[in-house]
């Protein structure tokens, strides 16, 4: 039975690599780095409910900065207004594909990806040609009137980080183990796990999350393997979280470590 089954799931994942529209997109992500400076810029469209669509852009400047993250709840109509541009021009054929002969030594690339359940087709390039631009624009074009729509979402409180104290937050030495949150994005939740000691440190995983100082946690996830951060370092964890976090004060637990962080309009 799992070898039929396995069967079956390649043929599926062939046919939607062959352009099938009978299983629905489950996602679209678009995102572009790699110049000189580190910088990171990603856009996503996945649905919350039957009813409803949540954009989320993430950028930052420098390789060293907290990204600055706005999320929009939209339309569930969005994600079939993508699916249609996908399919009109059969982007199905542009998995893997070499667009440009070009190349430019820490330059920029635009990545594109398309989720359909066991199926993904992706595409990445530092230049798209005219031809290719034109139709990808229609995505953005997509993206932009549903956002002039939908509703702009609650979001982290983050603050600026300069270029030395990067290193301190990578290179700690303060002699100490902790957790700092520093990105809510996409349903997730990531937070950085510092050992500022200069001894290899295991830490247990699990998750609790409170709000507003109630006695009980909202959220909870159990690990049942420890995780290690070596000494004067620092690990980049996440979570997804249940649906969308609300503003107010949050407290994050990991292990014996906790801390706090903020959600505003």
């Amino acid at each position: 039975m799992w070898i039929a089954d396995k069967i079956e799931d390649m043929i599926d994942d062939a046919k939607m690599r062959a352009g099938s529209k009978k299983k629905p997109m489950t996602g679209f992500s678009y995102s572009y780095g790699g110049n000189m400076c580190g910088n990171s810029h990603r856009e996503s469209v996945m649905p919350v409910d039957n009813e409803h669509a949540r954009i989320s852009i993430s950028h930052a400047d420098w390789h060293y900065q907290n990204p600055e993250v706005n999320e929009y709840l939209t339309d569930i109509a969005v994600m079939k207004k993508i699916e249609e541009v996908f399919h009109k021009y059969s982007m199905e054929k542009w998995n893997g594909k070499k667009f440009t002969d070009m190349f430019v030594c820490d330059g920029e690339s635009y990545s594109y990806s398309f989720d359909f359940d066991k199926a993904w087709i992706g595409f990445s390039s530092q230049i798209y040609p005219r031809k290719y631009h034109d139709k990808l624009n229609e995505l953005h074009e997509i993206i932009k009137e549903y956002i002039g729509s939908g509703k702009k979402l609650p979001h982290l409180v983050t603050k600026n980080v300069e270029a030395e104290e990067s290193y301190r937050r990578y290179k700690p030495d303060d002699g100490k183990i902790g957790i700092e949150v520093f990105k809510y994005c996409e349903g997730r939740l990531y937070y950085l796990v510092s050992n500022g000691t200069g001894e290899k440190h295991e830490y247990d995983r699990s998750i609790k999350i409170y709000k507003d100082e109630e006695s009980g946690p909202f959220f909870t996830k159990e690990k049942n393997y420890r995780g290690t951060v070596y000494q004067n370092s620092a690990d980049e964890q996440s979570i997804d979280v249940p649906g969308i976090l609300t503003v107010g004060i949050y407290r994050l637990e990991v292990g014996a470590c906790s801390c706090g962080f903020e959600i505003a309009e």
